[in-house]
Formats: structure tokens, sequence, C-alpha cells
């Protein structure tokens, strides 16, 4: 069932998960607000309708994920759901569901567009099973885009503390050691250890 489009009353919710005020988070929760609050889909720019953790990732804002998830701000019934509702527009993008798989980005693959390496981290964090093999509608692995971007903090997190299968796939064919001779110096050596 696709989600609704949020009233404008719960605009505040958007704009603090934009900007990343966790002050207005934490009153929220302090509010009692219902589990539905946190769950609203909010059409953010024409053809982009978006939960909060879609809108911190594209925005940049790790702190906002890190209170809303490590440090428990919101319930973990609702933090799963967040991170596995659909979007209400035409791509139906989820945040971390397997249909994310062929129609769009996971907020982990926003987030690494938009070279945030620690917002990406945090995300990739939440489930790291389900993340590891994800692709983005380019056909990109998140092990790829974060070597492609230079973003090594992220590529090597994942492949010395992963157990689980990732992918290296890379759009239209290529995969990560396409792109590995890109990055900075002192960086191959960890990832050639990984790779044999």
């Amino acid at each position: 069932m696709a989600a609704e489009i949020v009233l404008e009353r719960d605009e505040k919710l958007m704009d603090a998960a934009t900007v990343g005020d966790v002050e207005l988070l934490r009153k929220c929760v302090e509010s009692n607000q219902p589990d539905e609050y946190y769950l609203s889909v909010f059409d953010y720019e024409p053809g982009w309708c978006l939960n909060i953790f879609h809108l911190a990732a594209t925005n940049n804002q790790q702190e906002f994920l890190r209170e809303a998830i490590e440090r428990k701000l919101l319930g973990v019934d609702v933090v799963q759901k967040l991170i596995c509702q659909p979007s209400a527009d035409q791509n139906q993008w989820n945040s971390l569901h397997i249909a994310a798989h062929a129609n769009g980005y996971t907020p982990c693959h926003m987030a690494l567009a938009e070279n945030d390496e620690e917002c990406a981290l945090e995300i990739w964090k939440m489930d790291k099973e389900l993340l590891s093999g994800m692709l983005d509608h380019d056909g990109n692995s998140l092990l790829y885009l974060a070597i492609k971007r230079g973003l090594h903090k992220f590529a090597r997190e994942m492949l010395v503390t992963s157990s689980h299968s990732l992918s290296f796939a890379g759009k239209g064919g290529t995969n990560a050691l396409h792109v590995l001779p890109n990055c900075t110096p002192g960086i191959i050596p960890p990832y050639s250890i990984c790779f044999i």
C-alpha cells in the first residue's frame, strides 16, 4: 500500500529532515506523535515524494539519521518501516526493499551520489545484509559507487566488516575493479588484499 502525501501541518518534519533539525525531531518524539507521523511521505520536489530518511540522505544530514537510528529516538519498528517504505511517486522508490533494485536508489545510494560518506555509512549499518548486494536503477552497487567516487572509508568499511556477499557491479557491465585504478595512492593495497 502506497504512503499518502503528508498534510501541510506536518511540513515541519520534512523541514527537520531536510536541514537536519535534530531538536525538532526530539520534540516530536517527546510529544508522543503516532508512528504514522514519522512514516509520512513528503512532496519534496516535482516527482520526488520521499520519507524523512530519504530526505536526510539526499541533504547530507547524517546527524539526523544517527539520532533517529543509533540513539534510538525513533522506535525499531518505525525505523524498519522508514527503511522499507516506498515513496508515493511513479518510481515507488523503496529505501532498502528489493524493489529499489529495479527502479531507483536507496537512501544509501543517494548519500554516495552526494559524496556524503558519513551519511552513507550510517544508512548502510542499518541493514548490511540487504544493502551489500543492492543495485541502483543504473546497475551500480554501493561498493562500485564508493570506489568510483573516491569514498574510500565507506568502501573499506564494506570490504572489511561485511560478512555478507558484496556486489561489485557497475553500470554497463563494469565493476569495482574497473574504477579501482582511479583511487588515490595508498588506497589500492587494502582493497587488493580483499579482492584476492
